[in-house]
This record gives structure tokens, C-alpha cells and sequence, in this order.
């Protein structure tokens, strides 16, 4: 419930099914002691209420409160609560929507409000209108009645809901939420009724405003107001793609050189132990023996060493003869 210093004996909140959104606040915005403002998360399709509650022993001025509702910058619903006896013993305020004719309401809904982009400059209406979308304000004045009056506002009549506005219009804001109306349906049995009245404030200040800013949970998240969704381990991290092990049986010569090559060399930067004769790689389903045989050494060149590199296939013994040359100096491999 949103509450202001100056008036604690007043509070406000939206509904949703009877039950009280979670509201938030804002390190950025400061309340001052007749003002105070909350975030609450909009879902696309809800129907709201807004309600205030009046406790017991509230000061009045004159004999009723009025509490000015507006959506989106548009009045909505003025709505009274009188003073009962002396001292007040506590009272409601719900607002449903807007009232019309016959004793019927158009509720209030959440939408998800659109963007737009014709490339032209937004106006001035637009930037205005801009300002108060996703904002529901409720101003509370010490007022007296005067008489009632018969038949109703239409303020519906008048009414410009805003489901789109230009993107450049909101300046960066959180604003992707708008409210409509829901088609009349008739007031749960109740009654409205309508009073002239007039402020008793001459500069017509009002005691208490209660001002809730509205939208999604992506925009509350991106403000750091909520924690954001956490996130699995898979999609915090793409997993690495594994490169698919080759096909010795379908390789050719050039093919399997260049296999083998890069398999040694994989070997030597690990620290193989060149001790042994032997190299053992597993290469798919296959297992590929290397024997170094040394040629005569009367039959080496003096600057030059050959190995003789004989590789053995699978199960059915094939063999595969690559020559490989050593060349003094830094190591270096060429297969031919």
C-alpha cells in the first residue's frame, strides 16, 4: 500500500482479482511529504482496480474527500468519500473505470503499448501525451458537497486512449504499457451517484497524491527494480561445437597424411614420450600404430635423416607407406 508522510492515515494500491500488486520503488525518485510514487508490474490483458483506504480518526476539513483518478494523464474517476458523524470511523474508495450511462463501467485493462516510427519529428501533443502514459495518479482534496446532481459525467465520451506512440516521443523511458477500457458491463448492483462540490483549498492543492507507475517486467528488471529471470548454465554459455572425428576408411592418401601429421604434432606438444617406438592414436573406431624404422646408416645423407613410417589400418592389416624427411635444425615435419 503506498502511503505518503504528511497523510498516513490514507493508502492506496491497484488490485488485480482482489489482491494487492507488489509494488516498488525507485532509488531515482524522491518523494516529497504529499507525494509518493511506486512501480508495479502491468500484465497485457489484466483488469485492475484502484483502492484507497480511509482509517478511522482521518482529519476533514469540510464533509468529504475527493479523490481525483487519472490514467495516462486522462481523468478517469472522481470519486467522494463523506465524513460519518464527528469523527470519521474509517472508509473505501474503489474505482472499477470509467462510469456511463444506465449504471454501467468500462473497466480499466492493461495493454501493451505500441511503438512507432514514420521518420517525421513527434509533436508537441505527442511528447506531452508521452509523459504520462503508464502513470495512474490519484490526487486526494479536503472538499465540501453542495448538492447532488442528477445523471452522470461522461468522460468516456471524451476519452483518447493511446495504444501507439513514436518511439522518439518516449525519450529512452520504461513506458511499454497503456491502459483501455473493457466493454461495459453493469456495475455489480451498485449504484453511483453524482455531487457538485468545491474545493476548500483556494490554490486547490491537494493533500495526498499517490502516483503508480506501471509496466513490464522486462523494463522493472531493466531499472534494477526486480531481480532479473535467472538463467540456466546452457544458456548463460553456448556449448562448444565438437569437430567430428574423420573417416579413415573413406580418407585418401593426402587425406590421411595430413591426419597423421596433425595427430603427431598434437602428440609432440603434449610431451609424448619419445622414448617409445611405438605411438598409439585412436581415430574414430580405428586405432593407428606408428613404427619409426631407421634406414643404414650408410645409406642416410650426412645432412639428413628418413624415417620410414609404416601405418596400419583397422582389423584387415592394409597398410599405408608415408616417407617422412627430418631436416636438421629445429624440428620441423614434412610429409610426402
Amino acid at each position: 500500500m503506498a502511503i505518503t508522510s504528511s497523510t498516513p492515515t490514507i493508502t492506496t494500491c491497484v488490485k488485480v482479482n482482489n489482491a494487492s500488486l507488489q509494488e516498488y520503488t525507485n532509488p531515482a525518485t524522491t518523494d516529497s511529504g504529499t507525494t509518493t510514487t511506486r512501480y508495479i508490474e502491468a500484465l497485457t490483458g489484466q483488469i485492475f482496480e484502484i483502492h484507497a483506504d480511509i482509517a478511522a480518526g482521518t482529519p476533514f476539513v469540510g464533509d468529504c474527500l475527493a479523490f481525483y483518478i487519472s490514467v495516462d494523464g486522462k481523468m478517469a474517476d472522481p470519486t467522494l468519500t463523506f465524513l460519518s458523524g464527528t469523527t470519521h470511523t474509517g472508509s473505501s474508495v474503489v474505482s472499477k473505470g470509467i462510469y456511463t450511462a444506465g449504471n454501467m463501467v468500462r473497466k480499466y485493462r492493461f495493454e501493451e503499448l505500441g511503438k512507432t516510427n514514420d521518420g517525421g519529428i513527434p509533436s508537441k501533443e505527442q511528447v506531452e501525451a508521452a509523459m504520462e502514459l503508464g502513470t495512474i495518479r490519484v490526487e486526494v482534496h479536503h472538499q465540501m458537497s453542495k448538492a447532488r446532481v442528477d445523471g452522470g459525467l461522461d468522460l468516456f465520451g471524451s476519452l483518447k486512449t493511446v495504444d501507439a506512440i513514436d518511439e522518439r516521443a518516449v525519450k529512452g523511458r520504461a513506458i511499454s504499457s497503456t491502459t483501455s477500457y473493457a466493454e461495459a458491463v453493469a456495475n455489480d448492483g451498485l449504484h453511483v451517484r453524482y455531487w457538485d462540490t468545491e474545493f476548500l483549498d483556494p490554490d486547490m492543492k491537494p493533500m495526498a497524491v499517490f502516483v503508480f507507475k506501471y509496466t513490464s517486467r522486462e523494463d522493472l528488471q531493466a531499472m534494477d527494480m526486480i531481480p532479473r529471470d535467472p538463467t540456466t548454465e546452457s544458456e548463460e554459455t553456448e556449448p562448444e561445437s565438437e569437430e567430428a572425428e574423420p573417416d579413415i576408411a573413406t580418407m585418401t592418401h593426402e587425406e590421411m597424411a595430413a591426419e597423421l601429421r596433425e595427430r603427431r604434432q598434437a602428440e609432440k606438444d603434449a610431451t609424448v614420450n619419445s622414448d617409445d617406438p611405438y605411438e598409439t592414436m585412436e581415430v574414430s573406431a580405428y586405432h593407428v600404430q606408428i613404427k619409426r624404422e631407421h634406414m643404414d646408416d650408410d645409406q642416410r645423407p650426412t645432412r639428413d635423416k628418413r624415417f620410414k613410417t609404416i601405418i596400419t589400418l583397422g582389423d584387415d592389416g592394409e597398410e599405408l607407406e608415408v616417407v617422412t624427411t627430418l631436416l636438421p635444425g629445429p624440428e620441423a615435419e614434412t610429409i610426402t
